[in-house]
């Protein structure tokens, strides 16, 4: 049963390898995502 797990488990980080490797539109959300972030970080509301 471990042995099955493990291989899903690569299985599944060969997709989301893929599919971040493949995916324009998942690297501009990424990006939306961490630009709005650091943008709530340096505004002059938080000080």
């Amino acid at each position: 049963m471990f042995e099955t797990e493990v291989k899903s488990l690569k299985s599944l980080n060969h997709y989301l390898v893929k599919l971040v490797e493949s995916r324009l539109w998942l690297k501009v959300i990424i990006a939306l995502f961490l630009g709005v972030g650091f943008g709530l970080l340096l505004s002059p509301h938080n000080g």
